[in-house]
């Protein structure tokens, strides 16, 4: 998992917000992010989101449950923006 690799000790000594891209369909790497969102800020504390390109609006939605739901989560998936919008999507930027 991200969180075990050791590029996450760089990522946690900046300042600068951080963003990770689930983009399983282009990466081939597939886990559970709402697993991700509630261990990975112990790893990643500048982690401020994820943007979300998966058509699985139900882990979207745990996603957006995740850690009291105080997460940036703009979904990524044109084909499925109305669904996303619908369980309570703030933003999407497309894919």
């Amino acid at each position: 998992m991200i969180t075990s690799h050791p590029l996450h000790g760089l990522v946690a000594a900046t300042h600068t917000p951080f963003y990770y891209y689930d983009i399983p369909v282009l990466t081939g790497v597939s886990f559970p992010m709402s697993e991700f969102l509630e261990k990975a800020p112990v790893h990643v504390p500048t982690l401020v989101g994820l943007k979300f390109t998966n058509p699985d609006l139900m882990s979207y939605q745990l996603c957006l449950q995740a850690g009291g739901g105080g997460w940036d989560l703009p979904f990524g998936v044109d084909e499925h923006m109305l669904g996303a919008l619908a369980m309570g999507a703030q933003g999407t930027v497309g894919s």
